[in-house]
């Protein structure tokens, strides 16, 4: 057997995730005379590395290759979000989406891009010209019916979200009601906790036959488009026929801390259950911390970012109760004090299922059994590998001893929670 190139060597390690190694693979390579196709998987490990400047470099090279400009121009945009220079990386996702529609990472990245309100007019027009070359994309028309809300089309983003509901059902599309079928909210919501697994519970519950996950992640409906009214709301999901069993979900991990969505779920989507992960408060804060830096430019070293902010805590307890305005900065300790927001959720009357990240990713065959039966369905094995999904690709550096121990102390008081077993609350069938 033939031995791999240094290339496919850094390929490998690549789709790994060891990106320290598959860089070290290319340095092997002969730069100069090298041709441009290895540019963008250098590129790309550089920015993975944090060698943003020669990263910028490698990608316009990678520009270059025919065969790789369109996914340049998305790594191009990851760069750019990655310095918090937004508009800037919106631009490049757009030329990313004429060039390589078929991408599954740009309407992801588009749509937690945080640009300015004078691209959103571009960004809503190169949707619609999207949209009409490819109608059966369900992920862009979703984006689209956001955009055209967004400008204020409230009618075209109705109709253009009850069209997208229709579309990529997979094998549960047999099942699918009559168009005119009135919409309902979803049969389940996983509410938090960001960075505490949320993508991959979602990924890997809407492998089961009878489980509809939303492609959209994080619609944001009671905690930011709760005036749109639950038309709105309920046009996203698809509407199956009675007795097929399907259920249909989504998951916004910051309802969690918002202080009324346990209410308006309650009256809008009285029946809905409701999945809640949480992770170790610290290794969540900063996991928050790594993603902000990752994708919006946060400055600082981890260690200072939290001890600001303990501070802020410290003097503003109220905050953490919910009856103050949050702190400025990236506010990772906020969202790792549990028990506040949790005796709110266990006030709500939605049946609740609270379960711990570590046993999702030690043990994810026996957690998703157990949201499985927590939903009312079947057991059903795995179809794909459960692969983690939205991980940070560079852990933080470590924090000192003085710093965890003043951090953990911190919220031990507020994550009481996580002393008591995994609860499963059904006060409503």
């Amino acid at each position: 057997m033939s031995t791999p190139s240094p290339l496919d060597q850094a390929r490998r390690l690549r789709d790994q995730g060891r990106h320290r190694e598959a860089y070290a693979c290319l340095q092997q390579l002969s730069w100069p005379q090298v041709d441009l196709e290895p540019y963008l998987l250098k590129g790309v490990l550089e920015r993975h590395l944090g060698l943003l400047s020669d990263a910028q470099s490698s990608l316009v090279l990678a520009l270059g290759h025919p065969g790789h400009h369109g996914l340049a121009c998305y790594e191009l945009g990851e760069l750019q979000r990655s310095q918090g220079q937004f508009d800037t990386a919106a631009t490049w996702f757009l030329a990313a989406l004429r060039h390589a529609p078929h991408h599954p990472w740009i309407h992801h990245s588009l749509q937690f891009t945080r640009y300015g309100p004078a691209l959103l007019p571009l960004v809503a027009a190169e949707y619609e010209r999207h949209c009409q070359a490819h109608p059966g994309d369900a992920m862009a028309l979703h984006l689209l019916a956001e955009l055209q809300l967004r400008l204020e089309r409230k009618s075209a983003a109705l109709a253009i979200a009850r069209q997208a509901a229709r579309l990529q059902l997979g094998k549960r599309e047999p099942f699918l009601a009559a168009a005119a079928s009135e919409p309902t909210p979803p049969d389940f919501v996983i509410i938090g906790v960001p960075k505490a697994g949320t993508t991959s519970l979602l990924q890997w519950l809407g492998q089961h036959d009878q489980i509809w996950s939303h492609p959209r992640k994080e619609l944001h409906f009671f905690n930011g488009a709760w005036e749109q009214g639950p038309a709105w709301y309920a046009a996203q999901f698809p509407v199956f026929t009675a007795g097929s069993g399907i259920l249909r979900g989504e998951a916004t991990p910051n309802y969690f801390l918002h202080p009324q969505t346990p209410e308006r779920i309650a009256q809008t989507a009285p029946q809905t259950r409701l999945l809640l992960l949480l992770r170790d408060p610290l290794q969540r804060a900063i996991s928050w911390i790594e993603h902000l830096r990752r994708y919006e430019g946060l400055q600082g070293s981890t260690e200072a970012l939290l001890l600001a902010e303990l501070e802020q805590l410290e003097r503003c307890p109220d905050t953490i109760r919910g009856l103050a305005p949050p702190p400025p900065g990236p506010q990772a300790l906020l969202g790792s004090c549990y028990d506040a927001p949790l005796a709110r959720w266990q006030q709500c009357p939605n049946p609740l299922l609270v379960l711990r990240s570590e046993a999702l990713f030690n043990h994810p065959t026996q957690v998703l059994e157990h949201c499985t039966t927590f939903l009312g369905l079947d057991d059903q094995s795995a179809q794909q590998p459960l692969t983690p999904h939205n991980v940070n690709p560079r852990p933080s550096g470590p924090l000192s001893d003085a710093a965890t121990q003043r951090l953990r102390r911190f919220l031990a008081e507020h994550c009481r929670c996580l002393d008591a077993p995994v609860s499963h609350t059904a006060q409503s069938s």
